[in-house]
């Protein structure tokens, strides 16, 4: 099965990048799409799982993306050489531009400007909110031109501040896909592990609740009832139990009685509670009842007696143990004969 790789571009000059660096992994099935920030976010939550392997996006677009889906995202860096051809561009009103972003554009710039003894103003932002006062700022301070992604580029145009694109070059994205493509497989690899345990462990068994530190659900299965069994109440409880023990097996008895096996397992230095619920055994071994209520000798077989046998009658036939309930001087000894000698 191929990999499936979506590309969520922050601007549309990164499309002939990606359509020359395709034909380089036509194994892959790869989409693309345009879209900065919060449309690149939009677009990464129309994907669905089971259809896209990973997402390759840049900068705060891939920041967000990344806190808004559970599909693995990669963040196409900015090479040295992208950074170069950048700050070259800009070289000639170096006194008077700044460079304005997110930090893994910063920290580049900063490496470059070290090694060639630029001297560009460094200002890193940590929302894209931030930008535009930033660039007022800067702008009354007498810089004249800024160097950043989408955001800074689309704020200085706003206020008119000349404004230079640090774009990524193709071969910025093909590492990028590459490195998705070994992401891909490992994560690839880590779920079809965890779907064959996932499996086993719901075949063995099939009432399980699992449980974070934080009491958030990982996983719950209930396939002999129609909800987790226990009341919220008695849930919290035996947590709280738990908390101080390694092991627990008890039977709750609410709306169902319930035996719950429950334990507290440290997995990655993170707590984890496991529940697994069954229907209590001695639930099934306790007798069933019939009330007498009449007091004619049963041995002259009155309609209501012969039914009153032959409900008991059916309750023997499948080993189950009887209790017969009534009040004194009834007839339950007798019965209990009739049902023996009939046997």
């Amino acid at each position: 099965m191929p990999l499936r790789i979506e590309i969520i571009a922050p601007y549309a000059s990164m499309v002939p990048q990606i359509e020359e660096a395709l034909p380089l992994f036509d194994s892959h099935h790869i989409t693309y799409h345009v879209g900065n920030l919060e449309e690149g976010v939009t677009i990464a939550q129309a994907l669905h799982p089971d259809d896209t392997d990973i997402i390759i996006s840049r900068g705060g677009t891939a920041q967000l993306i990344r806190d808004a889906v559970t599909i693995p995202v990669i963040d196409l860096q900015i090479s040295g050489y992208d950074m170069i051809r950048s700050l070259t561009l800009a070289k000639k009103q170096m006194a008077h531009t700044a460079i304005v972003g997110f930090s893994n554009i910063t920290s580049n710039a900063q490496s470059i400007m070290s090694l060639f003894e630029w001297h560009y103003q460094l200002n890193t932002v940590t929302h894209q909110d931030d930008v535009l006062p930033l660039l007022f700022d800067l702008k009354e301070k007498g810089i004249k031109q800024v160097l950043g992604d989408v955001v800074t580029v689309t704020a200085a145009t706003k206020i008119g501040l000349q404004s230079i694109l640090i774009t990524s070059g193709t071969e910025s994205l093909i590492n990028a896909i590459t490195e998705a493509t070994h992401l891909a497989n490992h994560f690839n690899k880590s779920r079809e592990i965890k779907d064959v345990f996932e499996a086993l462990f719901s075949e063995s068994y099939p009432n399980y609740l699992l449980m974070d530190s934080n009491e958030t659900i990982v996983f719950q299965q209930y396939k002999d009832y129609q909800e987790m069994p226990l009341s919220d109440s008695s849930l919290r409880s035996l947590i709280h139990v738990l908390q101080q023990r390694d092991k627990i097996k008890t039977i709750f008895k609410e709306r169902r009685t319930v035996e719950v096996l429950a334990q507290r397992k440290k997995i990655n230095q993170k707590i984890y509670y496991l529940l697994v619920f069954s229907k209590d055994e001695s639930e099934h071994q306790r007798a069933t009842g019939i009330r007498l209520i009449s007091s004619p000798p049963l041995y002259h077989e009155l309609p209501e007696h012969k039914t009153l046998k032959g409900t008991a009658q059916q309750f023997l036939k499948r080993r189950q143990p009887l209790t017969l309930v009534g009040e004194n001087g009834v007839g339950k000894k007798t019965f209990a004969r009739v049902l023996f000698f009939s046997e």
